[in-house]
């Protein structure tokens, strides 16, 4: 049975894609099944797994709707499945949420193609928003984890997005359990107090829920968007590279 586990942070810019597509990647080359799916209708997910610019109407939002089946969806990176997001999804967005089932779309669609028994992981990327399209992930995941930069705005909002998942596990999907919070763009030798203060007031709040592995700054990760995959196929001996392969076994380790 596939583990699903949604990448969350109501705020931009904290490193939620890059970390799904790295997570993602880094799963697949363990030798799991992965399946990625890009719930963010800016498709920087999808940017980043392909060669294809613009997805259109074939993406994960006509999936839920009914209108596409998965087979007609599901795409291939060089080492993980995918299921693309694009511009449509902002307008799908809204249909869906007048639809018979507007936050339990995602988990119907994984019901009805047996996401379940296919994959060993399913990594969603969310938006940086708390609507319809986020909502759909936490009702169709079983972990949720937060990416996390050490910024004021990033931890003003921080909050809110821990009632909204725990509002989802009180009364729609009682499986849903929060998994932690990991850094990017950070590193304990850095020379910046205000980011070093923030990050330690999360780890006092969160105490063992946040993660030891810390994602560092590193050019690689902005090469990603020119070569199409993760940073662990064309730079596996980066900063980058390591702290992913890190990050990832944590992860196992806190969900198993």
């Amino acid at each position: 049975m596939a583990k699903i586990i949604s990448i969350v942070n109501h705020k931009g810019g904290v490193g939620k894609t890059t970390s799904s597509v790295n997570i993602a990647a880094s799963l697949s080359l363990m030798g799991y099944k992965v399946l990625g799916v890009d719930m963010d209708p800016q498709a920087h997910f999808s940017i980043l797994s392909s060669q294809i610019r613009d997805y259109g109407e074939e993406v994960v939002g006509n999936l839920m709707l009914k209108r596409r089946t998965f087979d007609q969806v599901v795409q291939k990176s060089t080492t993980y499945e995918f299921l693309p997001s694009s511009k449509e999804m902002t307008r799908l967005e809204k249909e869906i949420s007048f639809s018979v089932s507007p936050v339990k779309a995602l988990a119907h669609a994984f019901t009805k193609a047996k996401v379940s028994e296919l994959y060993d992981f399913v990594i969603i990327d969310c938006p940086p928003a708390l609507g319809t399209l986020t909502l759909n992930a936490l009702n169709a995941c079983q972990y949720v984890v937060s990416s996390f930069t050490p910024e004021p705005l990033t931890w003003a909002g921080f909050t809110d997005m821990f009632t909204t998942i725990n509002a989802v596990a009180e009364y729609d999907n009682p499986t849903l359990k929060y998994a932690g919070v990991f850094f990017t763009k950070y590193h304990p030798n850095m020379r910046n107090r205000e980011a070093h203060a923030i990050a330690d007031v999360v780890r006092q709040t969160e105490g063992e829920q946040a993660f030891t592995t810390y994602i560092r700054s590193d050019l690689n990760l902005q090469k990603m968007l020119l070569q199409k995959r993760s940073v662990l196929e064309f730079a596996p001996e980066s900063n980058a590279a390591i702290d992913y392969k890190n990050l990832t076994d944590e992860l196992l380790e806190k969900i198993n």
